[in-house]
């Protein structure tokens, strides 16, 4: 048998947050589908992860002084 809910519990999820980051607004004020603030994390999909990690790439502009 399930455990009944009980009023000194605590739930807590994460859910989608498809608003993104706003951190223009007391964290009190969002909607609960935003981010307050999110440091090295992405809100792709919906869905807060860790933000991919840099990668150091070399250019070549072919010779092209006007690109570079």
């Amino acid at each position: 048998m399930a455990d009944k809910p009980n009023s000194n519990w605590l739930y807590d999820a994460v859910g989608p947050f498809s608003f993104g980051m706003n951190a223009g607004l007391l964290p009190s004020q969002l909607s609960h589908d935003q981010l307050a603030y999110a440091t090295n994390a992405t809100v792709r999909g919906g869905y807060a992860s860790p933000r991919s990690p840099n990668r150091r790439i070399t250019l070549d502009w072919g010779g092209d002084g006007v690109l570079q």
